[in-house]
């Protein structure tokens, strides 16, 4: 028999168990059942483009001022094979995608007019 909490119950739970630790034993099987898990490639773009300002996979501004001479960069993030987070960047659209596709790194909108928007500044 399956109970139906409801919000008001769930969120009394929660705060109850605000604080207690996880066993290592919990612990454990929590992260067994996530591991191998990934997304597909479908949703790896809809979370792309719902975080996404430049209309560009995986693209973002860097503003920082006085590091650079134009202090605006455009940044491109992926994860190595050794599943550490890496950052190419270039001071053009251009210069990026040419560096993330000589390292055979996807590149492609998913925002047509983010992107066309981007790149009437960009020129």
């Amino acid at each position: 028999m399956t109970r139906h909490l409801t919000e008001e119950h769930k969120r009394k739970i929660s705060e109850a168990r605000r604080g207690v630790p996880m066993s290592e034993e919990t612990k454990q099987k929590i992260s067994s059942s996530l591991t191998g898990r990934s997304h597909s490639d479908d949703t790896k773009r809809r979370i792309s483009a719902s975080r996404n300002t430049t209309g560009f996979y995986r693209v973002h501004l860097i503003k920082r001022k006085g590091v650079y001479k134009d202090s605006i960069r455009y940044g491109y993030t992926y994860f190595d094979e050794n599943h550490i987070r890496r950052l190419i960047s270039a001071s053009t659209l251009a210069k990026l995608k040419s560096k993330v596709q000589l390292k055979g790194l996807d590149w492609f909108i998913i925002d047509e007019k983010k992107a066309n928007e981007l790149l009437m500044k960009d020129v």
